[in-house]
């Protein structure tokens, strides 16, 4: 006999049919039913700074990396990437002014016109992933408080 599973069994997880997740959006007292019933929820990762750091080390040409100390299975979360939101023009306006002779720039397209700039005010994520291989993906999640 087949068991539909709900998000109640699977508190929130991967594998769970959470209307949030699914949504990607984090849930919150206001939106989850688990949290109401003070039950635990897997959806909250970004609130509870629920990270999978490694350690940092340097890479060569690359300059600072960050090293996984264990394997982790695929779709494992690892850390919210921070940074500054501009513009693409206030971005093309750093890189030909305010970031000339910095060997290193940490910048990724969020969308068409937007840039996440954590050259100077990101978090330990701008350091994943500067690899020939690469093995990580962005993924965007909504966070409401």
């Amino acid at each position: 006999m087949l068991k539909y599973i709900t998000h109640v069994d699977v508190g929130c997880g991967p594998e769970s049919n959470c209307p949030n997740r699914e949504l990607q959006i984090e849930c919150t007292k206001h939106t989850c039913e688990l949290q109401r019933l003070k039950k635990k929820c897997l959806n909250n990762r970004l609130r509870k700074r629920k990270y999978n750091l490694g350690e940092l080390r340097m890479s060569g040409k690359k300059g600072i990396g960050m090293f996984s100390l264990n394997k982790k299975p695929a779709g494992t979360f690892i850390v919210e990437y921070c940074g500054e939101v501009v513009t693409q023009k206030e971005c093309m306006r750093r890189l030909g002014y305010d970031y000339i002779g910095e060997k290193h720039k940490y910048l990724m397209v969020l969308t068409r016109d937007l840039v996440v700039d954590a050259t100077r005010k990101g978090n330990y994520a701008r350091f994943i992933n500067h690899s020939c291989e690469p093995n990580c993906e962005v993924d965007i999640a909504n966070m409401f408080l």
